[in-house]
């Protein structure tokens, strides 16, 4: 259970944190505001309001690209990524403590993530 209250605020109730174990303070109780940066997607962008736990990244000009979070995670996050210009594209993403790599895109593709720290990460 989270009210849209604690959603708001970034802050995590305790039933969640007993339910699904223990939540990374560092992404998901802070919410982690500022965005992550691009390590190499030639003149791809990281949208307004990305962070480490959820984003969308626009991969002007590249077949792959990498980002590097702004808090390295203790354990690589479980991570969900969609290919929003072309539904269904297989993409391969590889997550990490560090960052996110993302391979299987076309020049201009905007793809989304949501990567949660596994318990203790």
């Amino acid at each position: 259970y989270m009210s849209d209250g604690l959603l708001n605020t970034g802050i995590y109730d305790t039933e969640v944190v007993t339910q699904f174990g223990t939540i990374s303070p560092t992404h998901m109780a802070s919410g982690q505001p500022t965005a992550p940066t691009i390590n190499s997607c030639s003149t791809g962008t990281v949208s307004a309001g990305s962070t480490d736990t959820i984003g969308k990244v626009t991969a002007t000009g590249a077949t792959t690209c990498s980002i590097t979070w702004n808090v390295a995670y203790k354990t690589a996050p479980f991570c969900l990524v969609q290919d929003n210009t072309v539904n269904g594209r297989a993409i391969v993403a590889t997550p990490s403590t560090t960052g996110l790599s993302v391979a299987g895109l076309t020049a201009a593709d905007v793809f989304t993530y949501v990567c949660v720290a596994p318990s203790g990460g």
